[in-house]
């Protein structure tokens, strides 16, 4: 029997996966492929963003679980979407790709993309994709790719970026996301009453908008 004033905080990467699929549902795709790392940790997160998908009356075409060495990625996208080099086109079977990927893994694939003529293809990720901070060299290669993240990494409002520029200034934030969920964390020991009695209301945070359910 749970105690009636115990509450639960998380950074969910299922959470952002079903997030992903919402998104990618409202953009009124409804066929796809997906992209995940062959371990526990990720075929959890691809089954929760194709459960999702499929309530939102979306359907997966085909899968594939991703090999660790880079020198497999190529025959592993290739495979996946059924390139034809000879006449420059892809599986036609599909509209949308979920990329569930590292910042490295995932700058060698959407290359590939482009390189097996599924450039136009949109593709959607979580913020696994985005290692943070402003990497324009690096981050040359995601660009086009669609993902969520909370603001404490992205929104440049003069609060968030001020209190982002301190911690990146007196800590050594690897793990910047992390620092966002313990200040977070540390708002709603304050704010839990005011949530209680006003759940609809919410609060911004720096992982985002916050509510009690």
């Amino acid at each position: 029997q749970l105690p009636s004033n115990l509450y639960e905080f998380g950074l969910s990467p299922l959470d952002e996966a079903r997030q992903t699929a919402d998104r990618a549902a409202q953009d009124n795709h409804r066929a796809a492929l997906v992209i995940y790392p062959n371990s526990n940790w990720g075929k959890s997160v691809a089954n929760a963003l194709e459960a999702e998908w499929q309530q939102q009356n979306g359907t997966i075409v085909d899968s594939t679980a991703l090999s660790s060495n880079d020198s497999d990625l190529n025959n592993e996208i290739s495979t996946l979407l059924q390139a034809d080099p000879k006449h420059q086109a892809h599986r036609q079977d599909m509209d949308v790709i979920f990329l569930i990927a590292s910042p490295s893994q995932a700058r060698v694939i959407k290359p590939l993309f482009k390189y097996y003529f599924a450039g136009d293809v949109p593709v959607y990720s979580t913020s696994m994709i985005y290692a943070g901070g402003s990497q324009p060299a690096l981050n040359n290669d995601l660009n086009g790719i669609k993902f969520c993240d909370m603001p404490w990494l992205i929104d440049n409002s003069s609060s968030i970026a001020q209190q982002r520029n301190q911690v990146a200034q007196s800590y050594n934030a690897t793990q910047l996301r992390l620092y966002a969920f313990g200040m977070d964390a540390y708002l709603l020991t304050q704010e839990l009453n005011k949530l209680g009695s006003s759940p609809s209301q919410g609060i911004s945070g720096a992982t985002g908008q916050l509510y009690v359910n």
